[in-house]
């Protein structure tokens, strides 16, 4: 994959002497900032809600979905378990894994969780979309019966992945999600129990793949972050590694591509999750980074702006 021009190379000391590098951004005065340390060890796939109290709240995947509170959305405790694959099981029997979970809260103030399930244990497993609904968003998740969305890929495989869910002006949601080794959208009027797909999101630019889509509305313009999937074995050793790039909109569903944002020297980065921190536009970007070889993933952070 070609590197994007324009952009300086910054090091940062992560952990135990290990140095990765960050792609910064200076065009449009834009920046990203990594911020030193992790965010959650032993954590993928996060999804970040600023609370109504002005504290965070981190869902992500681990063993099954757990969760994890915050008062400066930089240091997290109170690790523990959101939903349990045995909870999911119980209601649909199929589902072997859980993962990648998108939360948000109802009219009637009860929270929905969206989440993927896996049925079967190979890289070509089908994978839906479930929800599950909690009182308090924390505790005692009931899985809701049905599944919320089904689509595929390119391929024709059922692969429905990685939702983020965002509300619009009219009150209704859009859900950004995975397809293969692309990503669509799908609306809903009723609070996420049915959804309508959308196809996929157009970009004008060429990218062999699109996935883990995170969109954030600012004031009137949608930014959306995305990974790439790492290219094949024996190309350039930076080109096989994932990294996140940024997009525009004014609808929502037309992208205007805006650069490579995040790239690490020796890992992988994906699974961008944004958030706001304090007023006006600044915002914080949390993203999974995940050695090739390791079978784990820390969940790290960089600040936007």
């Amino acid at each position: 994959m070609k590197k994007t021009a324009g952009f300086l190379v910054v090091l940062f000391l992560l952990l135990a002497g290990t140095v990765s590098a960050l792609a910064i951004d200076r065009s449009r005065n834009l920046q990203f900032r990594l911020e030193r340390g992790v965010r959650v060890h032993d954590g993928v796939s996060s999804n970040t809600i600023k609370l109504d109290d002005g504290t965070y709240r981190m869902y992500y995947t681990g063993e099954g979905i757990r969760v994890v509170d915050s008062t400066n959305g930089k240091d997290f405790t109170n690790d523990r378990q959101a939903l349990n694959q045995t909870t999911v099981q119980a209601a649909v029997p199929t589902v072997t894994q859980i993962s990648n979970s998108s939360i948000f809260k109802l009219n009637d103030g009860t929270w929905r969780m969206i989440f993927e399930g896996k049925s079967g244990t190979s890289t070509s497993s089908p994978r839906r979309l479930y929800s599950a609904t909690s009182t308090d968003g924390v505790n005692n998740f009931s899985v809701e019966a049905g599944v919320r969305l089904e689509d595929s890929g390119t391929d024709d495989t059922t692969f429905t992945s990685v939702p983020d869910v965002v509300e619009l002006d009219d009150g209704s949601l859009r859900m950004y999600y995975t397809a293969g080794l692309k990503s669509k959208s799908a609306i809903s009027s009723d609070e996420g129990l049915n959804w309508t797909k959308e196809g996929f999101i157009h970009l004008n630019k060429r990218m062999s793949t699109l996935v883990d889509p995170d969109v954030t509305k600012v004031g009137s313009k949608y930014i959306l972050l995305f990974s790439t999937m790492p290219a094949a074995a024996g190309s350039k050793p930076s080109d096989e590694l994932q990294k996140i790039y940024r997009a525009f909109s004014t609808d929502g569903r037309h992208f205007k591509f805006a650069g490579l944002k995040i790239a690490l020297s020796r890992a992988n980065a994906m699974d961008p999750d944004m958030v706001r921190r304090g007023s006006g536009k600044r915002l914080r970007i949390y993203f999974s980074r995940m050695r090739p070889t390791a079978a784990n993933s820390d969940i790290l952070s960089a600040l936007y702006r």
